[in-house]
């Protein structure tokens, strides 16, 4: 398939590039105009290239003599500048996206639409109820899923909802904290043990959203939504078996400490639908684990090419 894709240049942008790549598609990267779209966001477009993977790249606002064709449009960037502060600018975040969103109508024509969201947004997942916006960036991705139906309304839509995915190369997430602490001897404090979230291995979900992509395609998934899922567990039974399987291959005990959570600025549960087990026939959770244990004593340097 010919795939148009935002938000590759991202840490689970680079797996999913990856994987539909190493999966045979002819993939089309669009690079937009956000600040986080400098040097630091560039090294996973430069990853892929090191590892002698072919795929297109564009600019916003780039000009061409006639319409792009392409079977799919996969809508995966976000505005994600200071996305955990509670002043995250949600008009701004919105209006950019929407900007190159409508860029990519106006100089391409797509057959379909996969649009990421989050489980974290307004009556995603299931949960304690109600089921509101953990923050502003939730908001403003409720906002923008909405705006994109609407802009590709009249080609098949598709709502793909992210968990938690982890995995070799991380950056900003709960394990790579974890990491880095360990890194220089310390013990890691986690202060709110008690959410209960999904966490998934990032090739697993890559897997998984380039098989979806196709049975998206062929008529197979006849779904709107996909909600993606695999360890659904506290943070404290998470990173308890995160420490246990890099100990186990590192040879080396990893301790963390837990504090007693007391107050829920998010819901204490929210998780996705869709286990992924039925994609596992061709990953390994074994395999997983040790290309984790891989990383982490090599320092975790995202910056290297392989």
């Amino acid at each position: 398939m010919k795939i148009c894709m935002t938000g590759a240049t991202s840490f689970s942008g680079y797996w999913f590039a990856r994987q539909l790549i190493l999966d045979g598609h002819e993939l089309t990267v669009i690079r937009s105009h956000n600040k986080n779209s400098g040097a630091e966001e560039n090294v996973w477009l430069r990853k892929l290239k090191g590892e002698s993977l072919s795929f297109r790249e564009y600019s916003f606002a780039q000009k061409f003599s006639s319409k792009l064709s392409f079977d799919a449009l996969l809508l995966h960037g976000s505005f994600m500048e200071d996305r955990r502060s509670p002043n995250f600018k949600v008009d701004l975040a919105v209006q950019k996206t929407l900007e190159v969103s409508k860029w990519i109508k106006d100089q391409f024509t797509v057959e379909s639409v996969i649009h990421t969201g989050t489980f974290s947004e307004e009556d995603e997942g299931v949960g304690e109820i109600p089921l509101n916006n953990f923050n502003p960036y939730s908001q403003s991705k409720s906002l923008i899923h909405k705006a994109h139906q609407e802009l590709f309304n009249e080609v098949p839509f598709l709502k793909f909802i992210m968990p938690n995915p982890f995995g070799r190369f991380q950056k900003n997430n709960i394990f790579r904290f974890l990491e880095k602490a360990w890194e220089i001897n310390e013990v890691p404090f986690i202060s709110q043990p008690n959410y209960i979230r999904d966490y998934v291995p990032v090739d697993l979900l890559a897997i998984s959203y380039s098989s979806l992509l196709s049975s998206f395609r062929h008529g197979e998934h006849t779904s709107n939504f996909f909600a993606p899922s695999y360890f659904t567990m506290s943070n404290r039974e998470m990173v308890h078996l995160y420490a246990s399987e890099i100990s186990n291959r590192i040879g080396r005990k990893l301790e963390v400490q837990f504090g007693e959570q007391r107050d829920y600025a998010e819901s204490r549960i929210r998780i996705n639908k869709d286990p992924l087990h039925t994609f596992t026939e061709k990953w390994n959770l074994e395999e997983f684990w040790d290309s984790v244990a891989t990383d982490f004593m090599g320092g975790n340097n995202a910056t290297q090419l392989f």
